[in-house]
């Protein structure tokens, strides 16, 4: 199973930070308005309650199973985490219907130039060279001279 999103993301910046930001903001709009000062709270257990109040409402309604088995947590194609040949991994986020679209165009784009790049490579080589060029074997793809 690939790697999730780094949590300190959740904890430290958006329940920590991104409160505190907010609460820094406010006061000094306050000050602004009032000419009084302000006791910002800011504790990152209130700021993770509040930022995961979606999923957990969802894990208690029975509408959330388990890992990689959920829309945002790896089980949707679109939005999970693949590795690469390299041995890392790359993030694909594609949830809103318009980034969706661009994956679809994008994908389509892909088999487009696959077909093109196999089929120039099949006019200059036989069936025998191109089973071992493209590095698949005889059992996973069925090689055959139409």
């Amino acid at each position: 199973v690939p790697p999730p999103v780094p949590l300190n993301l959740l904890g430290d910046y958006a329940g920590g930070g991104m409160f505190v930001a907010l609460g820094i903001v406010s006061a000094l709009f306050e000050r602004t308005r009032s000419g009084k000062g302000q006791v910002i709270d800011g504790a990152i257990v209130d700021g993770v309650a509040s930022l995961t109040t979606a999923t957990l409402g969802m894990l208690a309604a029975g509408l959330w199973g388990g890992r990689a088995s959920n829309i945002l947590d790896g089980g949707a194609p679109f939005y999970r985490t693949y590795r690469t040949a390299d041995g890392g991994y790359m993030a694909v986020g594609a949830i809103e219907p318009k980034f969706f679209a661009e994956l679809l165009v994008r994908r389509q784009n892909i088999w487009r130039n696959l077909r093109r790049k196999l089929a120039e490579c099949g006019a200059r080589l036989g069936v025998d060279v191109m089973r071992p060029a493209c590095g698949v074997a005889s059992a996973d793809v069925r090689w055959s001279v139409v």
